[in-house]
């Protein structure tokens, strides 16, 4: 078995707030930090939005982590698009 990749379980909150009101984040439950990404998870649809330290957002993929656009995320995770 393989060890698990260092998680951070201390909330953080700046990141999502770059892109957010603070009103628009109480939407949003912080889960952990892990490989350099801040994981929020949307209180109503349960999809997560990824976050890294410099407010760019990622989805998984096959190698890890693709960036995309956080605009179009956010929609995806908060159910608007």
């Amino acid at each position: 078995m393989q060890p698990q990749p260092a998680q951070q379980l201390l909330p953080h909150w700046t990141t999502l707030e770059r892109h957010l009101k603070p009103l628009d984040c109480v939407d949003f439950m912080w889960m952990f930090q892990r490989d350099g990404l801040e994981h929020y998870k949307h209180v109503e649809t349960r999809r997560y939005l990824r976050l890294d330290k410099d407010g760019r957002c990622y989805v998984p993929a096959d190698a890890g982590w693709k960036e995309v656009p956080f605009e179009n995320e956010w929609k995806r995770v908060t159910g608007r698009a």
